[in-house]
């Protein structure tokens, strides 16, 4: 049976709702300036213009599931990531009382303990941790926990 006109106007409008909700050119926007990249650069990347990416961030434009392909595989995220109807998590706050503590491994007796700050926030990029070092404790030398990557330590007190 032939569609009423109306009808897929109507169903036009449904579809960009549903794409506009998705928040599209938001995400690729925020992609590209965590990266500090400019258009022009993405565009290079990518093979579509400055203009037409500009106008895919403002939300001018709908993109391609290939022009999309694109530009996700420039910030080595799924396409999924584009569509995801939960927004992601920004930050989260860890509570002492949640958070799960545990003592240094491989030794009788730790000379610390540590609970992880990170553990539940998504593509992160930084392992933070809270470490307590027992006072007074002389069995051991306490030694750095030695591993690839860097250390950012910040005493609290002590």
């Amino acid at each position: 049976m032939p569609r009423k006109k109306t009808e897929s106007l109507e169903d036009q409008s449904t579809a960009d709702a549903f794409i506009s909700e998705k928040h599209i050119g938001q995400r690729i926007k925020r992609l590209r300036l965590k990266k500090s990249m400019g258009l022009v650069e993405l565009g290079k990347h990518t093979g579509l213009s400055a203009s037409f990416l500009s106008q895919l961030e403002t939300g001018r434009v709908v993109p391609t599931l290939r022009n999309l392909a694109r530009i996700a595989m420039v910030f080595s995220k799924d396409l999924s990531y584009f569509f995801d109807s939960e927004p992601r998590t920004l930050f989260r706050v860890h509570r002492a009382g949640e958070r799960m503590r545990l003592p240094e491994n491989g030794t009788p007796e730790p000379t610390y303990t540590f609970e992880s700050l990170g553990y539940q926030v998504p593509d992160r990029q930084l392992d933070p941790y809270i470490a307590e070092f027992q006072p007074g404790h002389k069995s051991q030398e306490v030694r750095a926990h030695m591993h690839s990557g860097y250390e950012f330590v910040y005493v609290l007190e002590g």
